[in-house]
């Protein structure tokens, strides 16, 4: 039997732009599915203890801090990079709500929406503790600019008034005043100041005879004693590797099967599909753990499936066992991608929509939708 789904809702706390008013009025509505972003940095205004207390019940499966750098707009542009990450990881039914007054949002959530995606700003009253949901199309038409009639006596006021005879003289008298003045000279070269005679070797009486010792040439290696010895540079210092986290024996077998689909060593293309697969949290976890982990890829690099067709029917087939679906559904939406892939993503959905309905068809292609770019790489790599 299947169940309807419930949509997730994602906010994203500005914690620079607001203060804690949005507390009072986010927790209290808060599903038991729904996440809190807070990103928040040195810049950001205190919250009072009561709301911290709050946010901290809720747990960290709900509530994520996400500590930023301080810079000109440097949290504005790390919460719309985990705006994007976590839009694109998560159902196309899943809401994200920004919680800002900074207007300069309003082109973020214009994209997303373009894009069919349910994104919005939600603007807080820091005044009253009241929010504002914005509307979907934030567009709004451009005002008509009125033309106005110019002020005569402010026209007038602003024309340089007209100098009399007498000023026009003491005018002219002071610039020749100015002129006669005698300019500063400028530095002379200082003159080289005479040298004392160098004094003549005291001579010698003839019973004693001094034996010159020959000067001896000084080594290129070795700097003389009079010039500065230059500091030799610091080796840098070796940082221990660092141990990898140790990850689920689900995510162990999942990043197994992605590997047999994708190389080890192509890092890219490997986050992209572990955050698809296992969402923008895990998927990143997962994916430090066989970054940090040299050894570990090495052996998955043998595991790779040697044909292109192969490797995507199954990565097809990891998608759908992540998501739950049996075996059989997987093998036909696997053959409906291996024979329309080429028609692009409008084909594949009309052909599942002819050969499991529009409701199953509703359910199951947004997950292959996700996917494609990656499948894409994957069925065109050598």
């Amino acid at each position: 039997m299947m169940f309807s789904r419930k949509p997730i809702k994602n906010y994203f706390i500005d914690s620079e732009n607001v203060n804690d008013v949005w507390v009072a009025n986010i927790v209290n509505d808060l599903g038991k599915t729904d996440h809190i972003y807070i990103f928040y940095s040195e810049n950001s205004t205190h919250m009072k203890s009561d709301s911290v207390r709050r946010l901290m019940e809720l747990g960290s499966d709900r509530v994520t801090w996400i500590r930023c750098y301080i810079g000109t707009n440097a949290l504005d542009f790390q919460l719309v990079t985990v705006l994007g990450a976590v839009t694109t990881g998560g159902k196309p039914d899943d809401e994200c709500i920004i919680v800002s007054n900074d207007n300069g949002f309003d082109a973020v959530v214009q994209f997303w929406q373009d894009q069919g995606r349910e994104v919005s700003r939600l603007k807080m009253d820091t005044s009253a503790g009241r929010a504002k949901r914005q509307n979907r199309n934030i567009r709004k038409p451009a005002k008509k600019i009125q033309s106005q009639k110019p002020d005569l006596n402010k026209v007038v006021a602003q024309q340089p008034k007209k100098e009399t005879p007498k000023e026009q003289v003491n005018r002219n008298q002071q610039a020749r005043t100015q002129q006669a003045k005698p300019q500063p000279l400028k530095d002379q070269p200082k003159q080289a100041e005479p040298q004392a005679p160098k004094k003549q070797p005291v001579p010698q009486p003839e019973g004693k005879v001094q034996s010159a010792k020959p000067a001896q040439p000084q080594k290129k290696d070795q700097p003389s004693k009079s010039a500065p010895q230059q500091k030799k540079p610091q080796e840098p210092k070796v940082q221990a590797e660092k141990k990898p986290t140790e990850i689920s024996k689900r995510n162990q077998t999942i990043l197994r099967s992605v590997c047999r689909s994708i190389a080890s060593k192509d890092a890219g293309q490997l986050h992209d599909a572990l955050n698809a697969l296992l969402g923008d949290q895990e998927g990143m976890i997962t994916y430090n753990y066989i970054k940090n982990n040299p050894q570990l890829r090495q052996e998955l690099s043998g595991i790779l499936l040697p044909d292109a067709k192969i490797r995507a029917t199954n990565y097809v087939q990891l998608i759908y066992a992540v998501a739950g679906v049996d075996e059989t559904m997987s093998r036909d939406i696997t053959a409906i991608y291996i024979s329309e892939r080429h028609k692009g993503l409008q084909a594949i959905n009309l052909a599942m929509v002819k050969a499991f309905g529009q409701e199953k068809a509703q359910i199951y292609y947004p997950d292959l939708k996700r996917h494609f770019r990656i499948l894409e790489k994957i069925s065109k790599s050598k």
